[in-house]
């Protein structure tokens, strides 16, 4: 085993850690539907990325970090109920993403597949999570947001899915510059 190897498996190990935790933690206090949030399921694209050295899954579990970490932050400052499972989630698997795709990259087009996830995900869970959780925004406007911006689900939904995908695009290209910058041009390991 090289040693960068073992420099992401460790990372790896710890994302799916932070997911494990979380979600016996919501499981512990029956909510098991809150372990089906995005941002906490990203913690299992992106460990899986670094144990399997797959730039793809590391790359999306990123993209779906960044959707839901700034929503995270929102819920923070209106809602004030900080949990440690959810800070290592959110801190921990954001750390392990970056230094994935340092790594490894974010390969062009990954933004489709992170945007196909969502799309699955919001089905799975308009079907199997209470209504009222409207987990990954599965069954309704995000509360607070219809009386300023939707007066419809269908009109937040495409909303949602353009600006998620116009984001995830944009971060793809800052990620793919990032790299070219970290990367020393011989080819060799970033610095």
């Amino acid at each position: 085993m090289s040693r960068r190897t073992s420099q992401l498996e460790l990372p790896g190990l710890l994302a799916l850690g932070f997911y494990g935790v979380n979600a016996a933690y919501y499981f512990h206090r029956g909510e098991p539907w809150n372990a089906l949030w995005i941002c906490h399921l990203s913690c299992v694209w992106i460990g899986l990325g670094l144990m399997l050295r797959s730039p793809a899954l590391n790359a999306i579990g990123l993209l779906w970090l960044s959707y839901g970490f700034p929503l995270w932050v929102y819920y923070l400052i209106f809602e004030g109920d900080l949990r440690a499972t959810s800070a290592c989630t959110h801190v921990g698997g954001m750390s392990a993403a970056l230094l994935g795709v340092r790594e490894l990259g974010i390969p062009r087009g990954t933004w489709r597949k992170a945007i196909a996830g969502i799309l699955v995900l919001q089905q799975v869970c308009r079907m199997t999570t209470p209504a009222p959780e409207n987990v990954n925004m599965s069954a309704g406007v995000w509360a607070g947001f219809e009386r300023c911006f939707f007066s419809s689900y269908a009109v937040f939904f495409a909303a949602n899915l353009v600006a998620t995908a116009l984001i995830f695009s944009a971060i793809e290209r800052a990620g793919e510059r990032w790299i070219a910058r970290v990367t020393p041009r011989d080819g060799g390991p970033p610095a």
